[in-house]
């Protein structure tokens, strides 16, 4: 399995967080969603769930959980525990995901919930392995969410991409990252790499005042590109199909249901259910 991504990545991440927008970010939509499950739950086995985030995403920590759920999360950044959670520090666990079994027993939890980050493992051992602990810390019949950030079903060249961004058809930096790392994606097992994606786009434009400026974004939107800046850090992009099979192969997690949000290329941002059987 690859390394992480260095700390100065998400430290990087973690000081422009606030310029970091949707699709990269939930929406009210998303976190609805996530929301009416957590109640559907409660509804279903007479108590609320024990909860906990894979990640610091705010809207998650924010989300209007049923009367007497406990939250926990886990991250392993502590520049971005400092600068995101917004609930108690306490509550968050400085780990990697696929060590925090050794931090929580097994059974510990009636909800995992992640937004966008099965794309941070590699691809297809890493996030196999967040199957298995996944499924370790739920309790029977419980549920993990995880938000996908998916391959579009017609691939994209980076010529193509490049194009878009010259006529002015990609609205936000949140959305040129994201196409600009699959089109340079040759397979889910290589990934992209981030230094790659800044190198492409700084290659039309070095200047990220004078791209904002060009395509009428505000100048710290666009450099919130500064993270990707010399960095090793690798995404491993599947198709919704690919990853589902992924979080199913320790044989503990059946998807029950998916959803599909309302905005622009919703098929490639899906909240996907399994059930721990």
């Amino acid at each position: 399995m690859s390394s992480p991504a260095s700390p100065n990545h998400w430290r990087t991440i973690a000081l422009r967080w606030a310029e970091i927008g949707a699709p990269l970010r939930p929406v009210a939509e998303d976190v609805k969603f996530v929301a009416d499950e957590a109640l559907a739950w409660t509804k279903n086995n007479g108590r609320a769930p024990r909860a906990l985030i894979l990640g610091v995403t705010p809207e998650l920590c924010r989300l209007d959980w049923p009367k007497g759920t406990s939250v926990c999360a886990v991250d392993q950044s502590p520049d971005m525990i400092r600068a995101v959670w917004p609930g108690d520090p306490a509550q968050v666990t400085t780990s990697n995901w696929l060590d925090v079994g050794s931090v929580h027993a097994p059974g510990s939890f009636d909800i995992v919930v992640c937004d966008g980050g099965l794309h941070l493992l590699p691809y297809p051992d890493g996030q196999s392995r967040l199957s298995e602990v996944i499924a370790k810390l739920l309790a029977p019949k419980g549920l993990a969410i995880v938000r996908l950030f998916a391959l579009p079903k017609a691939s994209e060249s980076i010529a193509q991409v490049l194009a878009a961004l010259a006529n002015g058809k990609i609205t936000d930096m949140n959305r040129l990252k994201l196409r600009v790392g699959m089109a340079l994606q040759k397979d889910s097992t290589t990934g992209a790499c981030l230094g790659d994606v800044w190198n492409c786009i700084a290659a039309v434009e070095p200047d990220l005042a004078t791209l904002a400026q060009r395509l009428g974004w505000r100048r710290e939107h666009a450099e919130a590109l500064v993270s990707y800046r010399e960095s090793s850090t690798r995404y491993y992009f599947s198709t919704p199909q690919t990853a589902i099979e992924c979080l199913e192969s320790s044989g503990q997690l059946r998807c029950v249901r998916t959803h599909l949000p309302s905005y622009p290329n919703s098929e490639q941002f899906p909240t996907v259910v399994w059930e721990r059987l």
